[in-house]
């Protein structure tokens, strides 16, 4: 794995593709080249086995990325715990969908917040962004707490004022909101709830609160395809 101070292009996503077989999960494989002016990040709420938000920085042709598990900090007098994780490909500033059980990551995944970011400052052990999103405008120093040249534990610090107790926070809870489960996502869901009954074999623990977002969404037009399966879920005890 790369440090932030440097991050690899040709083969830095290469610990990336090693976690996922390409032909189960829809997540991106790579091979896009930066072409923005200024640089992008994202954050995306991740529901895998627990609740986190992945920030991710575009940088030297790759996202290079930290797992938040409280998200961040809204006010300087708190800092959060961020783990370093491997380098992901450009595309990955688009990615939403849920990655199949059994994969590194399994669970679904939404967009959270996206827009550029000025760099304050790029060192090996200390990173200061200024995030220019739709719902972050702040700047944010990252600093790692582990020894080494390249270490995994960070921690995550607001540099500017408390956030506006106006705006929306980020969520606590657990389970995804049912309007952001698309009708892919949902059939998916089903249909694995499904085998894994036939195989007399317990469902994982998100599974179930993820049906529940599926039998509770608001009927769409677009939905004719998949109305067997959604009627098979409402019938689902949870």
């Amino acid at each position: 794995m790369a440090h932030p101070g440097k991050a690899e292009t040709a083969d830095g996503l290469s610990s990336y593709r090693a976690k996922r077989d390409f032909k189960r999960t829809r997540e991106p494989r790579g091979g896009e080249s930066a072409g923005a002016d200024l640089a992008r990040f994202v954050i995306q709420e991740h529901h895998a086995r627990r609740l986190h938000w992945d920030l991710r920085l575009e940088r030297d042709g790759v996202l290079v990325c930290w797992a938040i598990p409280k998200g961040l900090p809204e006010s300087p007098g708190e800092n959060h715990f961020a783990a370093r994780t491997e380098e992901h490909p450009l595309e990955y500033l688009d990615f939403e969908g849920v990655i199949p059980q059994g994969q590194y990551g399994a669970g679904t995944m939404k967009v959270w917040d996206r827009g550029t970011y000025e760099c304050l400052k790029w060192e090996p052990r200390t990173v200061e962004v200024a995030l220019h999103g739709r719902r972050v405008n702040a700047r944010y120093a990252l600093f790692a707490t582990a020894a080494g040249r390249e270490p995994n534990d960070w921690m995550i610090h607001r540099m500017d004022a408390a956030a506006d107790p106006a705006r929306e926070p980020m969520p606590h809870a657990t389970t995804p909101s049912a309007a952001r489960m698309s009708d892919q996502s949902c059939v998916f869901l089903i249909s694995t709830y499904h085998k894994l009954t036939k195989r007399r074999t317990q469902p994982c623990d998100w599974l179930i609160p993820l049906l529940s977002c599926c039998c509770s969404r608001p009927r769409s037009s677009a939905r004719s395809r998949t109305s067997a399966p959604m009627k098979t879920a409402s019938r689902l005890k949870t």
